[in-house]
């Protein structure tokens, strides 16, 4: 995790709250048109806008706030609001922590009630947080730069998560954790980049395999040392794949970026058609931008010497191969282009690049942390949610809430299936999990229906190795002595070496996650991952022998033999057969004691690492996801800009709550109160505070049109339920 840098993500931010104060708006006309032409059909009898709202609505232009006060009514009666909560992860979890918080401030106004049901056991609290145990510790979460922002860090502040160099750290503290191993020279003194603006950017001593060649060090120095041709790693020997080699000069994530520099340029210096600019290429992949001509008014060039577009085939795969995982440029391209502005950081002169740190004892730790404090109920695990319906015993808003069913097997015997009935409910599991929910009597807006069948989730996967030595700081040459990546185009893909066992003796086991790949590097990783299970709750002393089985089910597909063998090519720099075997047996081998695999794929409690959007999806069906369907609101990291961190799914959770909250006014006493509790920032508090691509009046625009969907829901149900008993 990076430490906080608000103003970095300032642009997604901007791009975020565009969309959706659009598509508010958009929708928002549509009711409009639906309610007035009821009412031409009916002759004046329907009300011009839902009961709780008084004096109707106008139409309103593209990109027009929306003035709206914050509906509700104060009284002296206590409203007790029963929630439910589907899913531990860190938005579930989060979102109990708010409600929490909402209890303390509100006492005596308003309280919630709430559970939270969990499909998976108790040792997988915390979701896609999840670390596994070998007594050493691997991180099997779904990203390594898991977060950024102030809320996050205040949070960690209220759990006693504490910034800590490592030799005083405690489980849980965040330690330092290296991106990459800095370069040095033969005095020690760390090498830096040329820096005319004089950023302290390091060289990098990394490992490097691609093409069947190893190298180590920074890749610039790799690329520049290959003068005249540039090609150090033989892409184009002979001519066969016609990459050019004023491009094959160039660092391949320098390449994209500089292929893509007018569009950041538009963006850092705030050109007010950046915009529309960027919405020109929102219904392209990445790919596809990269292999079009700019269009014939583009007046833009990319600096000399990197050729411009079209960039062929071949080219567009050398970028992807050393930049993402396969069919990383199937993505919307102004995802991609987000990205390289979020890890854009500022360097302080005297101090070099901002620090990264992880916590000690893994990702999950930080839901665990999370959990302990409830005050409410702890989650119920091993409870399967199965289906969300509406119920209403009248057309009136007043009389309705939401149904969960769900198959408990928490029992010894065959799962129990029971129905829970809730005030609202909050679905933080993966959309892939909602699309296995029955919805058919949900009331779900159909923006959010579409995106549990069609919003693309990467696949990830990740194995760790047990070795009865750090073999990578002791044996190798040269050493890896402060963790970071190893990169290549092996099946393997990306070697992750940890920072948290940097100062530990040769005889000291470690973990090493050997392999770490997303999309279709990822899929095709997890096919020699078996799916036995690894453990059984139930019966916790048969999982030294499931885990053994597993273990002997990933060995028998091949899955070891491939990691192992790969860790020897990537780190043998000779490049001969005889020298890869060697270092294979007799340092990689024979150091091999255990390992844990897991493709989060495959997983059915995620089904899918973290939302990957495509083309034209932010923009259309993002808005829609946040848009609470009645008392049914989407919360976790889909529901966020900032996807694929832990951040966007605790901002989402406060935007989900205040949505909820605001659409409840006109009939729940004191919701008012609470939603305003949420609305401004305070500091060191991470449970409020708006996230800043939601300003108030589109947050309380966007629980507006939540509430008008369930309002409508309930009409249509209450109207079916007088039909059916006449």
């Amino acid at each position: 995790m990076a430490t906080p840098q608000k103003n970095l993500v300032s642009v997604r931010n901007e791009w975020a709250k565009r969309v959706a104060r659009n598509s508010a708006n958009v929708v928002h006309n549509r009711w409009v048109d639906k309610f007035e032409s009821e009412r031409k059909q009916d002759n004046g009898s329907v009300p011009r806008f839902p009961s709780f709202f008084d004096g109707g609505l106008h139409k309103i232009g593209p990109n027009e706030p929306l003035e709206l006060e914050l509906p509700g009514r104060t009284s002296n009666d206590l409203s007790t609001v029963q929630v439910g909560i589907v899913g531990a992860g860190a938005a579930g979890l989060f979102t109990a922590l708010i409600f929490d918080y909402l209890n303390q401030e509100c006492t005596g106004q308003i309280h919630f009630d709430y559970e939270i049901i969990e499909a998976a056991d108790s040792s997988r609290v915390g979701g896609r947080l999840y670390t596994y145990n070998f007594l050493e510790i691997v991180d099997l979460d779904k990203d390594i730069h898991t977060y950024y922002d102030f809320r996050i860090f205040d949070l960690f502040a209220k759990l006693g998560m504490n910034i800590k160099d490592l030799a005083d750290a405690e489980i849980g503290d965040l330690v330092p954790y290296y991106m990459k191993k800095p370069a040095t020279d033969g005095q020690g003194n760390i090498i830096y980049h040329p820096a005319p603006d004089n950023k302290k950017n390091p060289y990098a001593a990394e490992y490097w395999h691609y093409n069947d060649i190893t190298q180590f060090g920074d890749l610039d120095n790799i690329i520049a040392k290959s003068s005249p041709t540039f090609d150090a790693f033989s892409f184009d020997e002979n001519g066969q794949t016609g990459i050019r080699t004023n491009l094959l000069g160039n660092n391949p994530g320098g390449a994209f970026q500089t292929s893509v520099q007018d569009l950041r340029d538009k963006f850092i210096n705030g050109d007010d058609d950046a915009w529309s600019y960027l919405m020109n290429y929102d219904e392209q992949s990445t790919r596809q931008y990269l292999i079009s001509a700019p269009p014939s008014d583009d007046n833009s060039s990319d600096p000399p010497p990197l050729p411009g577009r079209p960039y062929s085939y071949d080219e567009v795969e050398w970028m992807e191969t050393f930049n993402g995982g396969m069919d990383w440029y199937d993505q919307a391209h102004s995802e991609n282009v987000f990205e390289s502005l979020d890890f854009d950081y500022a360097y302080d002169p005297s101090k070099g690049p901002w620090p990264f740190y992880c916590v000690l004892g893994g990702a999950q730790e930080l839901a665990k942390r999370m959990e302990k404090p409830l005050q409410g109920q702890k989650p119920q695990y091993a409870m399967k949610s199965t289906a969300i319906s509406t119920y209403n015993t009248s057309s009136s808003p007043n009389d309705q809430g939401i149904n969960l069913t769900v198959s408990n097997s928490q029992g010894s015997g065959d799962p129990t299936v029971e129905t829970k009935q809730y005030n609202v409910l909050f679905n933080s599991t993966t959309l892939a999990c909602l699309q296995q929910m029955d919805l058919s009597t949900a009331g779900v807006n159909y923006g959010t229906k579409q995106a549990t069948r069609s919003l693309g989730y990467g696949p990830s996967a990740k194995v760790a190795i047990k070795f009865k030595t750090a073999w990578w700081i002791h044996s190798l040459q040269p050493p890896i002595t402060s963790g970071g990546l190893g990169h290549s185009d092996l099946m393997i893909r990306t070697c992750v070496y940890p920072s948290y066992n940097i100062e530990d003796k040769s005889d000291t086991h470690a973990v090493l996650l050997c392999s770490y790949s997303w999309q279709q590097d990822a899929e095709r990783m997890g096919a020699m991952i078996s799916s036995l299970p690894d453990y059984d709750w139930k019966h916790p002393e048969l999982d030294t022998d499931l885990h053994k089985a597993r273990n002997a089910d990933d060995a028998r597909m091949g899955l070891i033999d491939q990691l192992l063998w790969d860790l020897a090519r990537m780190h043998t720099t000779t490049g001969k057969e005889e020298d890869i075997k060697k270092f294979y047996e007799n340092t990689i081998k024979c150091n091999y004691m255990d390992h844990y695999s897991h493709d989060w794929t495959h997983d059915p409690h995620t089904m899918g690492a973290f939302a990957f959007f495509r083309p034209q999806q932010f923009s259309t069906i993002w808005p829609r996801i946040i848009e609470p369907s009645g008392d049914l609101v989407i919360v976790g990291e889909a529901a966020s800009p900032h996807h694929a961190w832990v951040v966007g799914a605790l901002e989402s959770a406060v935007h989900g709550v205040h949505s909820w909250l605001t659409g409840q006014g006109a009939r729940l006493d004191n919701a008012k109160v609470a939603a305003q509790l949420l609305e401004t920032a305070e500091s060191g508090n991470p449970y409020v505070g708006l996230p800043d691509y939601m300003p108030q009046d589109l947050a309380r625009h966007i629980g507006l049109l939540g509430a008008i969907q369930g309002e409508v829901h309930a009409r249509k149900m209450a109207a079916k339920k007088e039909r059916e008993e006449l």
